[in-house]
């Protein structure tokens, strides 16, 4: 998993629109989330999941994931906002997120310590900051 982190402008929602376009339909299946419209509930979560993919939700875990598509990426845009969700997510969805399921996360807030106690090779962290334009000369 990869979680993003920079401040309002940096880019953050543009980069998870642009790898969106990257994907490889059908074999690939990019998911977004805004989590500005999910609820901060485990249900919340769960139903906001369901619709993005169409269907209705479950409480079954998160296998169902695995087969909607060869590759699985869902990106929770806004994070700052589900931040009650956080050790939820840490703890129980993403253990039990199928192998070929992958979670990008944006978001203005570095992530909490905790998530850097995920199994070595299984978490990252990058912190995008504002690209200044090059000053305009005086002629």
């Amino acid at each position: 998993m990869l979680f993003v982190h920079g401040m309002s402008g940096t880019g953050k929602s543009m980069l998870l629109r642009q790898t969106a376009r990257w994907t490889d339909p059908p074999a690939s299946r990019f998911v977004l989330l805004d989590c500005q419209e999910i609820e901060p509930t485990e249900a919340g979560f769960r139903s906001a999941l369901r619709g993005a993919i169409g269907g209705t939700p479950d409480e079954d875990g998160f296998a169902w994931l695995g087969t909607i598509a060869d590759r699985v990426v869902i990106c929770l845009d806004q994070y700052e906002v589900l931040r009650l969700l956080d050790t939820w997510l840490r703890h129980e969805v993403v253990p039990a997120l199928p192998a070929n399921v992958r979670l990008l996360i944006a978001g203005r807030e570095e992530p909490h310590t905790a998530w850097k106690r995920l199994p070595a090779g299984t978490f990252d962290t990058r912190r995008l900051v504002r690209c200044r334009p090059p000053r305009a000369r005086s002629c």
